[in-house]
């Protein structure tokens, strides 16, 4: 076989490994579920789904044990209104049903071990209130079908991740049609923006290009315009656009709608999560330590190129 072809089936293979984003979260294509191998592992129980139709996830996880997983699903637009056929009515039906009711129990249950004060975290480093640590209170996370857009749709998939981690029980596959989508890409950044309270928005998003180079077809600027990103990362605590630092203005006001910047701040104000914690021990104001974890080291070793590359 000729090197030319090695390498293209070396760089296809590559397509269908899921990479690991933080400690708990991998991300890949979607079918990365039918790596059971993987999946078992690596001890991912949590599956999020971004930008697939809903009857598309409830037919690919229908033989998913709902006891042994938690499938929720991102699709802005899925109504209940949509016509569907009686077979595809009954599977997401039954896929919302089942997977809804986890999803409650999994939120109730950490509200309810937060009020006693015992968390999976808690018995390694003491936490946050949980209502701290997210930005919608954990009642409102009764449904694994995520519509919301814009903030609120960051805002939704920043907690679910914190619920997952704080409840102990596994890790978490984050996939897309081909993993390389640019709402996977936007919301992966957001993620990494957040648990790493000096990261700009732009080392995160290089980040995530490291991991996966698959997603070079993906443009910084679309991503970074992503419909609600802004917004929600100003909101949620202050930090370094390079956009803003080149003199680069967003050309209309960020929207006033959905969740405020006031309520961010208030929900998540010196609390980051343990991910920030655990992964940037030695960090400072405007700086990543280059110990810790891998994840760190690579951050930091995109920032010193960064600052390395002529102005």
């Amino acid at each position: 076989m000729s090197f030319h072809h090695q390498f293209t089936l070396a760089s296809a293979k590559n397509q269908l490994i899921p990479q690991q984003l933080t400690n708990n979260v991998f991300f890949g294509p979607l079918n990365a579920l039918s790596q059971r191998e993987f999946i078992q592992e690596n001890r991912i129980r949590f599956f999020v789904a971004v930008g697939i139709a809903t009857k598309r996830v409830a037919q690919y996880c229908r033989d998913m044990p709902a006891r042994d997983c938690l499938v929720v699903n991102f699709d802005s637009e899925f109504s209940p209104q949509v016509s569907l056929s009686a077979t595809e009515l009954e599977l997401v039906s039954q896929y919302s049903q089942q997977h809804s009711t986890s999803l409650s129990q999994l939120a109730a249950g950490l509200a309810g071990d937060a009020a006693t004060g015992c968390t999976a975290d808690s018995r390694l480093t003491p936490q946050p209130e949980l209502d701290q640590q997210l930005h919608n209170s954990p009642a409102q996370y009764t449904c694994n079908i995520v519509t919301s857009q814009g903030a609120q749709k960051f805002a939704s998939f920043n907690d679910l991740l914190t619920l997952f981690k704080l409840s102990g029980s596994g890790n978490v596959l984050v996939f897309s049609s081909n993993g390389n989508d640019e709402d996977l890409v936007a919301l992966l950044s957001s993620h990494v923006v957040i648990t790493n309270s000096s990261a700009s928005l732009l080392e995160a998003f290089q980040y995530v290009k490291s991991l996966r180079p698959s997603i070079n077809q993906c443009q910084p600027d679309s991503v970074f315009w992503c419909q609600g990103l802004m917004e929600y990362l100003e909101g949620s605590r202050s930090y370094n656009n390079p956009f803003y630092d080149n003199g680069m203005s967003p050309a209309s006001p960020l929207s006033t709608t959905g969740v405020t910047s006031n309520a961010f701040v208030t929900k998540r104000r010196n609390s980051w999560s343990s991910d920030c914690e655990e992964e940037c021990p030695n960090s400072a104001t405007g700086t990543i330590s280059v110990s810790g974890t891998p994840k760190t080291r690579r951050i930091a070793a995109i920032r010193a190129d960064n600052m390395a590359l002529p102005h």
